[in-house]
């Protein structure tokens, strides 16, 4: 019966039955939970690989379809040389950085600022003004319907000096809200982790699909002269629980603290905790494999991340830190 379905699906029409057809065979293999959590390891390693390349498969017809909202992200390349990025997330060292100073360098027009998801709504990271915010998060996505979703693209379309990045494939929504041609500045969310290095935006990519990342990899593509970072701390393991039961938790490990009290994961990993820790090692791993060669410093100075050069009292931006480290 469900062989019938699959058929008369594509007599509708070779897009919709392609997308079917490696629906069908997704939910089929042993390596459908891989193909939706390119993160998620599971026994064979071949089949690992061959689970992210049907999903890259699975999402092509939309890559084609939307490539034009890959215009705006375009034209920027190589954009910003002369210029310095800060690329800010919400891990625990942002809380070392000494915001006041930030902001004034902010102001000097070749100093620009990189949010990502909720942090503009926090008033110390709105204070910063930011020439950038990156979106990748569902969770973040308009329409969502949640009232922090609400809030922050109501803020979002209030500002007019600030870029907002998204996913290509939210570029339908968003145009709605703030986005007309070459002004949108979307990425294509194509995750190819084991198969490819790229980081441009343009293109799949082979990092762990975070969203810090992904604010990396436009830094990168714009060219900017030194790109400094600032809580991409990886570090949320430092409050993993497991409990009588084997369940996993993770408490919040954020320097803006609008989280609730823990996040259940153990429906994300199968084989429990080894599956963590080697997803774990994934996010580390491709962060030095695609971005390791890049002109980037961390400011966070105890940073779980090992793979760029820390800030030291010799660096002209150790004034960004706050005075007592």
């Amino acid at each position: 019966m469900e062989d019938n379905f699959v058929k008369k699906l594509t007599l509708k029409g070779k897009g919709v039955g392609v997308k079917f057809f490696y629906l069908y065979i997704r939910s089929h293999l042993n390596f459908a939970n891989y193909a939706d959590s390119p993160t998620l390891r599971i026994r064979v390693m071949g089949l690992q690989k061959l689970g992210i390349i049907l999903n890259a498969f699975l999402v092509f017809p939309e890559y084609l379809y939307q490539l034009k909202s890959l215009r705006g992200i375009r034209s920027l390349r190589k954009s910003k040389r002369g210029s310095t990025a800060l690329v800010l997330a919400n891990g625990p060292t942002a809380n070392t950085l000494n915001f006041e100073r930030i902001r004034e360098m902010s102001n000097f027009g070749n100093f620009e600022v990189f949010l990502v998801n909720f942090a503009i709504l926090d008033k110390r990271f709105f204070a910063l003004s930011p020439r950038y915010i990156v979106l990748s998060d569902e969770l973040t996505m308009p329409g969502s319907g949640t009232q922090q979703v609400d809030e922050l693209w109501n803020l979002i379309s209030t500002l007019t000096n600030i870029s907002v990045i998204t996913p290509m494939s939210w570029h339908n929504k968003f145009t709605e809200l703030k986005c007309h041609e070459m002004e949108c500045l979307h990425f294509a969310d194509i995750p190819l982790v084991g198969w490819t290095r790229s980081t441009s935006p343009l293109l799949p990519y082979g990092y762990v699909p975070l969203t810090a990342y992904k604010a990396l990899a436009v830094a990168v593509y714009l060219q900017f002269d030194e790109i400094l970072i600032a809580g991409i701390d990886n570090s949320m393991f430092r409050n993993l629980s497991v409990d009588s039961d084997n369940k996993i938790f993770e408490y919040p490990n954020h320097s803006v603290t609008a989280y609730k009290s823990s996040i259940d994961l153990t429906h994300l990993y199968p084989n429990g905790i080894e599956d963590y820790f080697y997803s774990l090692s994934l996010v580390f791993g491709t962060l030095r494999t695609c971005f390791g060669h890049e002109n980037i410093l961390n400011l966070g100075i105890n940073s779980e991340v090992d793979c760029f050069s820390k800030v030291n009292r010799q660096s002209e931006w150790i004034k960004l830190l706050n005075a007592n480290l």
